[in-house]
């Protein structure tokens, strides 16, 4: 079976994960993370935190920032983001290079785990859950806030103009089309259920629709432990 996008990304050499990390700058970017920070604290975000697909630690920056008395992790399958993301958080968390598919975390050990536009990435989304409730305590939650193909298409098409005014050229021209790429790459909610249902998290799954960074093509998909 082809990779949904993991291989791609163990890949990445160093200089793509800096170009990676500039396409997450600007107005509509920064808000999405101060969005997610906010919207996790809202969810009652507290005690030891993994981040799964850090990337390059934008939102653990945003948490660290926020609340300050989480104690933050990150996981990311790839080398060159996770030592872009040391390079930008310093000892502010502690990361990883692995797969959600099988860590070598003790069980139970966060009081909560996110993950934030990766997990239509994951080649294995059900053994990643599997991890997932196995590495969350008792009592513990999953938030991960994915974008979805259910999105109405004239609502963000207003929505991007209005983020991408005043951006230079080249964002303007290469933003929309990222997007896009993911957005045809995303799972519907019901297809998300779907793989919930096959999950330890089975019947202890809410989807709710957001708007991030402006953007109303989002969902926050809690799962209870």
């Amino acid at each position: 079976m082809p990779s949904r996008g993991e291989t791609d990304f163990v890949r990445l050499p160093p200089f793509a994960a800096g170009l990676y990390d500039r396409m997450l700058r600007g107005r509509g970017p920064d808000s999405h993370y101060a969005d997610l920070a906010k919207d996790l604290l809202a969810q009652g975000a507290r005690g030891r935190l993994l981040d799964v697909g850090t990337g390059p630690g934008r939102l653990l920056v945003e948490l660290r920032a926020a609340a300050p008395s989480l104690e933050l992790h990150g996981l990311d399958i790839s080398p060159a983001m996770v030592a872009l993301a040391r390079r930008t958080l310093g000892s502010g968390a502690e990361l990883r290079v692995g797969s959600i598919a099988g860590t070598d975390y003790p069980a139970a050990s966060f009081d909560v785990v996110t993950c934030s536009g990766s997990f239509y990435l994951w080649d294995e989304p059900q053994a990643g859950l599997a991890e997932v409730h196995r590495l969350l305590a008792p009592g513990g939650a999953a938030h991960l806030y994915e974008s979805t193909r259910d999105y109405d298409r004239p609502a963000l098409k207003a929505a991007l103009a209005r983020n991408l005014a005043g951006e230079r050229l080249v964002r303007r021209l290469l933003a929309p089309r990222f997007l896009e790429r993911q957005l045809a790459m995303t799972y519907t909610a019901e297809e998300v259920r779907g793989i919930v249902a096959r999950t330890p998290f089975a019947g202890r799954c809410s989807i709710t629709p957001l708007t991030l960074g402006g953007l109303p093509v989002w969902m926050r998909v809690t799962l209870r432990r």
